[in-house]
Order: C-alpha cells, then sequence, then structure tokens
C-alpha cells in the first residue's frame, strides 16, 4: 500500500514539476479569462490543496520525527492559484472558447452545481474501489509469479 502511494506522490510530484514549464500567458484573453473562471467554479485549486493535505497526513505517518510546524508552515507555502496556473494552458490547448463557456453554463446550471457538489464523494468512493482493485490484482499477480516459479514462497 505505501508502494502505491509513494508512486502516486512521485506521478504528481513529477507532473507538478513538468507543468511549472508551462505557464499562463501573461496576457489574460477572454478565453483564459474563462478557463480560470470555470477552473474556480469547480474548485480545482481547492482539490489540489486537499490532495496535500493528503499526501501531507501520509508523509506525517511516515516521518514522525517531524515536528508538526513544518508541516503547517508547509502547508502555508501551497496557494491553490498556483495549480490552476499551470492547469490554464492544458485547458487552453485542448478546449475551444466555446466548449469552455459550455462547461461554464453546465457548471452553473443546477445539475453542474450537484454534479460538482458530489465529485467529491464519488472519487473518494471511486478511489477506494480502484486501490481495492489494484491490491486484489497485485494479489493475483504475485500469487500467479509463485506458481509458475518465477518468486519464491516465503
Amino acid at each position: 500500500m505505501s508502494r502505491v502511494l509513494l508512486c502516486i506522490t512521485l506521478l504528481l510530484s513529477s507532473y507538478l514539476l513538468s507543468a511549472q514549464e508551462t505557464t499562463v500567458s501573461t496576457i489574460e484573453t477572454p478565453k483564459i479569462k474563462n478557463i480560470r473562471r470555470m477552473l474556480t467554479l469547480t474548485g480545482s485549486g481547492k482539490l489540489g490543496i486537499q490532495v496535500m493535505e493528503s499526501m501531507i497526513t501520509n508523509f506525517k505517518s511516515h516521518y514522525t520525527n517531524v515536528d508538526s510546524s513544518f508541516w503547517s508552515d508547509f502547508m502555508k507555502e501551497i496557494r491553490p492559484e498556483d495549480l490552476v496556473n499551470m492547469v490554464i494552458p492544458v485547458y487552453d490547448r485542448n478546449f475551444t472558447a466555446e466548449e469552455i463557456e459550455g462547461m461554464i453554463v453546465f457548471y452553473t446550471s443546477p445539475l453542474g452545481q450537484k454534479v460538482l457538489a458530489k465529485l467529491p464523494v464519488v472519487m473518494q468512493e471511486s478511489m477506494q474501489i480502484g486501490q481495492d482493485w489494484g491490491q486484489e490484482l497485485a494479489k493475483k499477480v504475485f500469487l500467479k509469479l509463485q506458481q509458475k516459479g518465477y518468486i519464491k514462497e516465503g
């Protein structure tokens, strides 16, 4: 389990480092402003903070000798708008201005608001299901590797 979490942490870290190379244009075009609005509506920056809080909780459990003030000071340095700024170019490349406007219309509609309200619960439950599924598959792989003699029992 800790290996899976470590892999996720490393992947997220490498993604964030590579995403830093892609910055938002200094010109706030109407499309960029709408992307920013859409990301604000969807709470993308807040989601990034939640992911970091989860990662910090994991780090705390592994690094119990670290003073709690270190973690709280570290969290103060994290700015949700940094993540939003790194993600804007992704939406800019993959969606037209009209599609972004359509997303804004959707996310401000009653159904869009319900999706935004329910999505954290859906994602949390889905992630748990995915973790359970991954663990079961890992057990099957390990068992098959043992049965084929690739791994010695012990």
